[in-house]
């Protein structure tokens, strides 16, 4: 793991070492969590617009009593974590990782 973190660290791309480590510390303890799963899909769009912007991904979630919430995501992010993170919120009225759309935002 240290080898391949050095390589990343070397040959990024200038201006995009640390989102590239970033990136794979998060997909390293994501696999130590689920051993043995591998990613089945290609990045989606929103995962290459936020690369190739060197941002982060967020999510804006409708539910059907027309609330909306915006929420930071990783690619590793499920849709079952999402929507725990929505039912928590809704449950707490404050939740650190959401806000509601329009208020700036994570």
């Amino acid at each position: 793991q240290k080898p391949l973190l050095k390589f990343v660290s070397d040959q990024a791309p200038r201006g995009m070492a640390a989102l590239c480590q970033h990136k794979l510390l998060g997909a390293l303890e994501q696999s130590q969590l689920a051993s043995g799963a591998t990613r089945a899909h290609p990045p989606t769009q929103l995962e290459w617009l936020a690369g190739w912007r060197r941002g982060r991904m967020a999510l804006d979630v409708f539910t059907f009593s027309e609330e909306c919430y915006s929420a930071e995501v990783e690619s590793w992010t499920t849709g079952e974590q999402l929507a725990g993170w929505i039912l928590q919120s809704r449950s707490e009225k404050k939740c650190p990782c959401w806000s509601p759309c329009g208020s700036g935002g994570p």
